[in-house]
């Protein structure tokens, strides 16, 4: 995803300033009872334009990277953390689209366009 250049400007230190010290939890969709205590912590955060920008309209597109420590907080042996440090393919794949959506809610509030991408780029299974 790093085909753009990289962006150093105050917005993205002003979201490392209040998202970095927030545990946030991930979305519960359908019942999924694993996702109910479910957290995560964002521990960096890169911006990159878009490769793609529309130059017609002048309106440029970004993409936002961030790495992440995640904590089940599940008492079953099945999607514990312990679980999904031992399979991580497997649980990145199911719950990196939850916390893409959860962290695109916090960034509302900063002027994220609808346009611009979210991306979890490194998830770390850990106890917080």
């Amino acid at each position: 995803m790093e085909k753009g250049k990289l962006v150093k400007d105050s917005q993205i230190s002003v979201i490392k300033k209040f998202l970095s010290k927030n545990i946030l939890p991930m979305e519960k969709s359908y019942n999924w009872d694993e996702l109910e205590n479910a957290v995560f912590k964002i521990t960096n955060i890169r911006k990159y334009e878009h490769p793609y920008n529309n130059y017609y309209t002048g309106e440029k597109r970004y993409i936002y990277e961030f790495d992440v420590i995640a904590d089940m907080k599940y008492q079953g042996w099945t999607w514990s953390t312990g679980y999904c440090k031992r399979f991580p393919r497997t649980c990145n794949r199911f719950y990196r689209g939850k916390m893409e959506a959860s962290i695109s809610q916090e960034l509302k509030y900063f002027a994220l366009n609808a346009i611009d991408h979210v991306v979890v780029k490194k998830i770390t299974w850990d106890y917080l």
